[in-house]
Formats: structure tokens, C-alpha cells, sequence
């Protein structure tokens, strides 16, 4: 299986109360844009992501 490099968007800002808050959205293509509450459930979602291979596309299968 290869490994493919996926750009993500990330932004970040401060929310009413002074936390910061995360958006990511892949830059190719039309993906959806997550939103999360706080940097913690951010690092959680891209540490499952990496575990399961989301962000990699399997394997063409070749001719036969």
C-alpha cells in the first residue's frame, strides 16, 4: 500500500469564552469542513484518522 500526502486547511481562533477552537478541511476537493470545540478533540480525531488509515486511498488493483 502507498502512502499519499493530503493537505489539510486548519484554522484556529479564540471563541466567545477565550478557548481556541479548530476547523479542518482537506484543500483538494470538495471535503467536508470539521469543526471542533477544542484542541484536545482535534488532536483525537487526527490521532483515530491516522490509526484507521483515513487519509490513505488503497492500492490500484492492476491489470489482469
Amino acid at each position: 500500500m502507498r502512502f499519499k500526502a493530503i493537505a489539510l486547511e486548519l484554522r484556529l481562533w479564540h471563541g466567545p469564552a477565550g478557548e481556541v477552537r479548530a476547523s479542518v478541511r482537506p484543500v483538494e476537493g470538495k471535503g467536508e469542513v470539521i469543526y471542533f470545540k477544542d484542541l484536545e478533540s482535534l488532536c483525537a480525531y487526527l490521532k483515530q484518522a491516522e490509526e484507521q488509515g483515513f487519509w490513505v486511498k488503497p492500492e490500484p488493483p492492476g491489470l489482469r
